[in-house]
């Protein structure tokens, strides 16, 4: 029982932080996409700060999420090495399945959404945020 809500944790903070890198790719990409055709016919291009700050906050998601998220890869790859059981136990696929479960669905429902609201438009409206939360 220990051990399951051990493995519970690691694969809980494991996703947890590979949110957290996309979440901060995501704040990367929204400026800067907005550069591109992306933001449509009426959107300002972002300010030098937004781009610093979108910047800032990948280096540094991608830093925590680097380090804790590997440490924490490194704790499941030993775990499965000490206990064989581990790598077909229920914990690891609903872990590894609920991420595709949520992510997947997501992302094709923007992009249709993204694709969809342009239809019809004789100004196209700004996308370039639901582009980088589909990428």
């Amino acid at each position: 029982m220990v051990h399951n809500l051990y493995r519970f944790y690691l694969y809980t903070v494991f996703l947890a932080m590979l949110i957290f890198a996309a979440i901060g790719l995501g704040l990367l990409l929204q400026p800067l996409l907005a550069f591109t055709p992306l933001r449509g016919s009426y959107g300002a291009s972002p300010a030098t700060a937004v781009i610093v700050q979108g910047s800032v906050f990948f280096g540094v998601s991608w830093l925590i999420a680097g380090l804790l998220g590997g440490l924490h890869y490194w704790l499941i790859r030993r775990d499965m090495h000490n206990d064989p059981d581990g790598a077909s136990s229920a914990i690891r696929a609903f872990f590894l399945n609920i991420a595709e479960l949520l992510a997947a669905p997501i992302a094709l429902g923007l992009a249709a959404y993204g694709v969809i609201e342009q239809l019809g438009q004789v100004y196209t409206p700004d996308v370039s945020g639901l582009a980088a939360v589909v990428i």
